[in-house]
């Protein structure tokens, strides 16, 4: 059978009508939900997926009905309002305009539903409008992740927030930890300076031996508890991570040999022999020799106090080299006590004992092993110990080192005799000007510097130093931290800006002994830095290292006596106001200072400090001759003074 013509009327009608079928099935398959309304805001056509957000069954059932129909609430409740005037809003607009926006639809099943809506003006061909339309696409669950995007995000930033106030608290902490022991520190070590000194110096003076033991024993106990403070400190510098190793060219011979001579004498008492082994090690290393020292000293110190015969062997083996760095094993045998297995693992913990009963027969921290463990892992080793009760202990560490180079020098002087004479001879003469404040402190250093033959000036404070420095220009200075009226690291800094002072050694001389306190005073323009207590040895060792081998030339005019220092700006104030001074007191107070005078004795610079608007009143313009020489510890000079105005 043949197909009918089809005229092109017919075939404009068949196009159309598959264009609509095909629209249809667009919209009636599509996920978004589709919907046209009428001018009364009523459902004229709409999809499946209205049908399924709204709950029924077949859109057929939602055709004629307005919004508030479709989801049984009142016209003037919420989301139903918003939607019925974004409809009229739609219908204002002009042909290809729309308004776009989320908005929530309620579900059939009770939950609320996110889509982004267009809605839109329909026109007819005429230009009539005649209703409105809209296309909504469910982002529901885009909404949904955005959300634990934005809860996760403040969850993140709370926890951040905290994060950051939890470390600015722990900071503090370590800040005010770091404060306290290092005001502790200083306030512990500065009587500890005048206990050391004055026995030291007194036990030089004293002829009976029973005396003399009993200085040793005071000077044993200061330097234990000086050993205490200095273990207290290392520990919390390394827990707070504020200690950094050094990396220099040394000599393992040199270390070795510095352990062996530290423990020499108590092992030689107790019939000990100390015996040094080095295996395949080179003599020549790259590392902080300081702090490896210190790591087999505490070993080492242990099998001194724990070994009861036979022999402690120090020995140095080389496990492994890899990219120009070696793996040393450092270890210290005793044929001691030996240690119980099950107190191995807890030795080298904080303050951890082997033996922690109160009839204990040993003393000790616990801190040395703790702090040994600490140094081997920031030299990237790690520690530990093989023990048999009752027949001895190897305790060991292993540190990554770098092969060094040197050149073994010349003999130099170790012992304090053999450094003290040394000084003695090439630096006799020479003028060294001490800032302390510390009257005690101040007697010590001046006698270990007179007693090598240095000639000493000595003033209390920063701005006196400053004053001194520029008027005399020492050969070296002497400088504490913390003084009265200007600190040492702000008169160094003055100093420095002195004529003459660019390379004319300063060395700090402080009870301060942190390793940010060592490089402040090198910042501030220091060369050297010795804590308190003073070593007289190593003091010596310093005045050799620095002082000039001739005289410092200097351009400053010979006077009698400089202009008064800073401490007689009393007298000064005195000067300008009369004084009405009991004649009796006044004859007690001169009389008390000249047997201070005469008995050498350091209360006459207390009592000139305290007394000096009296003694201005009594001596006159001689006051500030008088009292420079008491501050410079020249009582002979002061008595001949006081003598010579007694006597007029």
């Amino acid at each position: 059978m043949s197909t009918p013509p089809v005229t092109s009327c017919a075939s404009s009608d068949w196009q159309t009508a598959q264009k609509i079928a095909a629209l249809a099935a667009v919209i009636r398959h599509s996920d978004s939900i589709i919907v046209v309304k009428d001018l009364n805001l009523r459902v004229i056509a709409t999809n499946p997926a209205y049908a399924k957000a709204a709950g029924y069954s077949s859109e057929a059932d939602m055709i004629g009905k307005t919004d508030a129909e479709i989801f049984g609430v009142t016209a003037d409740s919420e989301p139903v309002r918003t939607y019925m005037l974004d409809d009229l809003r739609a219908q204002q607009l002009p042909p290809g305009a729309t308004i776009i926006r989320e908005e929530p639809v309620l579900a059939a099943d009770g939950r609320t539903l996110y889509y982004l809506t267009k809605k839109y003006p329909i026109y007819d061909e005429a230009g009539q409008l005649i209703g409105s339309g809209n296309i909504s696409v469910d982002i529901t669950a885009r909404r949904e992740a955005e959300e634990q995007l934005r809860a996760s995000n403040q969850a993140l930033a709370a926890a951040t927030t905290e994060a950051q106030e939890l470390a600015a608290q722990a900071e503090a902490a370590n800040r005010a930890k770091s404060a306290f022991l290092a005001n502790m520190s200083h306030e512990i070590r500065t009587p500890m300076n005048a206990i050391i000194g004055l026995a030291q110096l007194l036990r030089r003076e004293l002829a009976e031996s029973a005396q003399i033991r009993r200085l040793t024993k005071i000077e044993t106990a200061a330097h234990h508890l000086l050993a205490l403070i200095n273990g207290v400190l290392d520990l919390s510098k390394i827990e707070a991570g504020r200690m950094q190793l050094e990396e220099t060219n040394f000599a393992l011979a040199d270390v070795l040999d510095s352990v062996r001579s530290l423990i020499d004498v108590g092992a030689s008492a107790k019939g000990l022999i100390i015996a040094i082994e080095c295996t395949g090690v080179p003599n020549w290393l790259r590392g902080d020799p300081t702090r490896l020292r210190q790591a087999l000293l505490n070993y080492a110190g242990n099998a001194l106090k724990f070994g009861e015969r036979g022999t402690i062997l120090l020995s140095a083996t080389l496990l492994e080299e890899r990219d120009e760095q070696l793996l040393v094993r450092f270890a210290v045998r005793d044929n001691g006590i030996g240690i119980a297995p099950e107190v191995i693992p807890k030795l080298f913990d904080a303050f951890a004992q082997a033996d922690d009963s109160t009839t204990r027969r040993f003393g000790g921290t616990g801190l040395g092993l703790a702090i040994t463990r600490h140094l081997a892992q920031l030299m990237g080793g790690e520690t530990g110990v093989e023990s048999v009760l009752g027949q001895g202990s190897t305790f060991w560490l292993t540190a990554w080192l770098k092969p060094g180079t040197g050149v073994m020098p010349m003999r130099v002087p170790h012992a304090a005799t053999e450094v003290e004479t040394e000084l003695q001879q090439r630096q006799h003469g020479r003028r060294v000007l001490v800032a302390e404040d510390n009257p005690v402190n101040r007697e010590v250093i001046v006698e270990l510097l007179r007693r090598v033959g240095i000639t000493v000036e000595t003033v209390n404070d920063g701005l006196a130093a400053v004053e001194r420095a520029h008027e005399s220009r020492p050969d070296l200075l002497l400088m504490d931290m913390r003084m009265p009226r200007l600190d040492g690291l702000a008169a160094t800094r003055r100093i420095r800006n002195l004529e003459g002072w660019r390379e004319r050694p300063i060395v700090a001389l402080t009870a301060n002994a942190f390793e940010e306190d060592r490089l402040a005073c090198l910042a501030a323009g220091m060369n050297d830095f010795l804590t308190k207590p003073i070593d007289p040895n190593q003091l010596y060792a310093t005045l050799l290292k620095w002082l000039p081998l001739e005289p410092v030339a200097t351009s400053v005019v010979s006077r009698p006596l400089p202009t008064p220092t800073p401490i007689f700006n009393t007298v000064a104030a005195a000067r300008q106001r009369p004084a009405v001074v009991d004649p009796v007191r006044e004859a007690a107070v001169l009389a008390r200072l000249r047997m201070l005078l005469e008995e050498g004795d350091m209360a006459a610079n207390e009592l000139i400090l305290k007394e000096s608007v009296l003694l201005q009143a009594a001596l006159g313009d001689a006051t500030g001759t008088l009292l420079r020489l008491i501050e410079r510890f020249d009582y002979a000079g002061a008595l001949a003074v006081l003598k010579t105005q007694n006597a007029n």
